[in-house]
């Protein structure tokens, strides 16, 4: 195939001191390589380094891929390397060999290491061919740029940054206008680049919304297909889905990334459906499966502590689905108390999750919006979230949610002259219940009503004591042993 002559459209872009030394020291090493061995290679820099230098963004890019001409990764970073160390004195961390996996759709090998402080991967210009009626390649060999840039995943990803005439080329013809214009296109037809890598849907919805782009419409087609949903849920690792979801979420607009994975229907293939089933952990504690999902089905790690607060969206959800001011359980005898208790659920709002109250019922009504059927229902449910907040402000449970009991474990024994116990934990929930009916009322006030309820035989301490070694009794014999991973 004739290598195309790409548009260098932006001659020079900003590098850093570091950047411009690498590219100095790699254009020195080609020459070397030239004059001393007889091989024959170019060196180009493609991907999001180059995007993010054509089209700056918040932060910085500091993981380049250096794609070489007619010459392998490993044996390229090598010879590189020893150069820097006997020319330049320069020290180099440990290469790397990641070996290619074609049936994780990671068709190439590469060489891993850092210079200058620069994350580098080092590949080959690939080209493959493919038996009739499939998409796994039969053959990976060396190929030209354009050969390269049409096997990206997008348009905007499949610039290169020649490091020897400094300047930038767009073989597609595509990737620089898509930048300028705001579109997630991919270089072959949609349903070609996602059979090569099924992967590729799921960083579609990432890039679109990290930078705001418009999704190509024979795109979004393609990305629906049932086909590319199969085979992105069969042939991708869940670690490689979790990497992309959680870079989404830590994204800039991970609200957009969930309303597209919705659109396009993606939900089963990036999230197993486990909405409201549970199972015992090793500690015999009921969990729900989506938050097995979440934690186990991608892999993510525990370092990912955003994660928390995901499933207790969903319990939140389920607690408040429907609800309205004019529910019976909001119309007792106190609205304050019943609305309070109802939005001091830990699942619904808790400070040590980062769960709150409002984005509980955001998450609430946006659940309950994707099922209506009409935009009469849409409205419907809108007025009554909205009552419902408007009425939590106006009530003052908007700060009142986050107040501890007004009197501690120790406060509540010396009043009732009982030893501190487990009952206690009751006595805190009636006490939170006062506050709520009284939001003026002060310490003293609680531990008078407290005497009070005690003295007329409201509190019934025997029972109370009772009831409380029961559950405890129950909880021990219903303890159920773990297994350590949940069969999907």
């Amino acid at each position: 195939m004739t290598t195309r002559i790409a548009p260098a459209v932006k001659k020079e872009i900003q590098l850093t001191d570091a950047e411009d030394r690498l590219c100095t020291y790699l254009d020195e090493f080609t020459l070397h390589l030239q004059e001393k061995k007889g091989i024959t290679t170019a060196c180009r820099i493609n991907g999001g380094w180059v995007r993010d230098k054509v089209n700056p963004g918040p932060l910085p890019y500091n993981d380049i891929d250096i794609c070489l001409a007619d010459m392998m990764g490993v044996d390229f970073a090598e010879r590189f390397r020893d150069f820097l160390s006997e020319q330049k004195h320069l020290p180099v961390h440990k290469i790397a060999k990641i070996e290619s996996n074609p049936d994780q759709s990671k068709h190439l090998e590469t060489a891993r290491t850092t210079i200058l402080g620069i994350d580098l991967d080092f590949v080959n210009l690939r080209s493959e061919e493919y038996a009739e009626d499939s998409r796994i390649p039969t053959g990976v060999k060396f190929g030209t740029p354009l050969e390269d840039a049409l096997r990206r995943d997008l348009t905007i990803n499949s610039l290169f940054y020649n490091i020897h005439t400094r300047s930038v080329e767009d073989f597609t013809e595509k990737g620089l206008d898509d930048l300028r214009n705001g579109i997630i296109r991919t270089p072959l037809p949609p349903r070609e680049t996602f059979m090569d890598d099924p992967l590729r849907v799921i960083r579609c919805v990432r890039f679109a919304s990290r930078f705001g782009f418009e999704m190509d419409p024979d795109l979004q087609q393609a990305a629906q297909l049932e086909r590319i949903q199969d085979v992105l849920a069969q042939k991708i690792s869940r670690e490689r889905v979790g990497e992309e979801i959680d870079k989404m979420m830590k994204g800039p607009d991970p609200l957009r990334s969930i309303c597209i994975v919705n659109d396009l229907k993606l939900y089963k293939t990036s999230l197993y459906s486990y909405h409201g089933i549970t199972y015992p952990d090793q500690k015999g504690k009921e969990q729900t499966l989506v938050k097995c999902a979440i934690q186990d089905g991608l892999k993510l790690g525990r370092q990912n502590h955003y994660l928390d607060g995901i499933p207790a969206l969903y319990s939140a959800a389920d607690l408040l689905k429907g609800v309205s001011l004019e529910q019976s359980r909001l119309q007792s005898s106190s609205e304050r108390v019943a609305i309070g208790l109802l939005i001091r659920q830990e699942t619904v709002h808790n400070i040590n999750t980062g769960s709150h109250w409002a984005s509980s019922l955001v998450f609430s009504l946006m659940c309950e919006l994707v099922s209506v059927s009409s935009s009469e229902e849409a409205t419907e449910s809108v007025r009554r979230y909205n009552s419902l907040t408007s009425r939590i402000e106006e009530l003052g449970l908007d700060r009142a949610v986050d107040e501890k009991p007004i009197v501690d474990g120790q406060a509540i024994a010396h009043a009732v002259a009982e030893k501190p116990g487990p009952w206690m934990k009751a006595m805190v929930n009636r006490i939170v219940e006062w506050q709520l009916e009284h939001p003026e009322g002060t310490k003293d006030d609680c531990l008078a009503w407290l005497k009070e309820e005690k003295n007329a035989g409201r509190i019934d301490m025997e029972e109370l004591k009772a009831a409380t070694m029961g559950n405890k009794r129950v909880q021990k014999a219903d303890k159920i042993p773990s297994a350590k991973k949940v069969k999907r």
